[in-house]
């Protein structure tokens, strides 16, 4: 997995969908989230995984 932000500080970041997070204006936005799993050498887009497995793909 590749993620964008530290794990030990945010355990959220590691959701395939991101976490939610409040910015200093209060909007809500999602961050981090598993950028790419990579499995047997393959390198897969995890939104891209997560929607094909939902049968949205």
């Amino acid at each position: 997995m590749i993620v964008e932000e530290n794990p030990l500080e945010n355990l959220k970041v590691l959701y395939g969908t991101a976490a939610i997070k409040l910015t200093d204006d209060n909007d809500v936005v999602r961050v981090g989230g598993i950028k790419y799993t990579i499995k047997d050498g393959v390198i897969f887009y995890t939104k891209k995984l997560l929607r094909e497995v939902k049968g949205h793909g």
